[in-house]
Order: C-alpha cells, then sequence, then structure tokens
C-alpha cells in the first residue's frame, strides 16, 4: 500500500510541476523545479529563483515570492500546512501564511 501511495504522491509532483511550466513558460529551455516541500494539500518548490505553491492534487501553480534579493531556494511546510518557511542564499528566512500568501516574519542573518 505504501508503494502505491508513493507512487500516486510521484504522479501528482509531475503534473503540478508540469502545469507550472506550460503556465509560466517564458523560453523553449527545460523547466528545472527543485526543494519540493509537501503539506497535506500542498506542494511548494523552487523554479527561477521563486517558489512556487502548486495543490497536491493537480491544478495550477502559483507564485508565492517574488523580488526578493538573494533568490529563493528552499521552502517548507509546518506540520498543519498553514505555514511556509522560504529560505534564501542571502542568509534571509521567510515564515508566509500560506492561504494568504501574505509575509509574516523575515529572518536575517
Amino acid at each position: 500500500m505504501a508503494d502505491v501511495k508513493k507512487k500516486i504522491e510521484d504522479w501528482m509532483v509531475r503534473v503540478s510541476f508540469a502545469e507550472a511550466g506550460a503556465a509560466h513558460a517564458q523560453t523553449s529551455a527545460p523547466y528545472l523545479f527543485h526543494n519540493p516541500g509537501l503539506s497535506a494539500t500542498q506542494i511548494c518548490f523552487t523554479f527561477a529563483g521563486n517558489i512556487w505553491l502548486a495543490p497536491r492534487a493537480g491544478g495550477v501553480a502559483h507564485r508565492l515570492t517574488g523580488s526578493i534579493p538573494g533568490g529563493d531556494d528552499d521552502c517548507a511546510f509546518s506540520p498543519d500546512g498553514r505555514w511556509a518557511w522560504t529560505g534564501s542564499w542571502d542568509r534571509t528566512a521567510i515564515l508566509w501564511d500560506v492561504a494568504s500568501g501574505r509575509m509574516v516574519r523575515k529572518l536575517e542573518g
């Protein structure tokens, strides 16, 4: 059963990434999605220096971050999926309210 669940989750991640790439295609270059984080309902991933959110069941991705110096590189959800942390190469971490997309706190260091 765990193997079937893993295959389904892998398929959903691929579908969400494909939809994000199609929705935001800028060039014919390959898309590189990396550092995914999973909650019960969302997937967060890095693409083009920003963090994107997509429904885990599949659907259109939307950008959570943008215009943040240093480029976002990683994301993780709180256990309840309400909050997301993002990290950047410029040594900042930002706490986001997933439902509203609002920045809650920024830590620098």
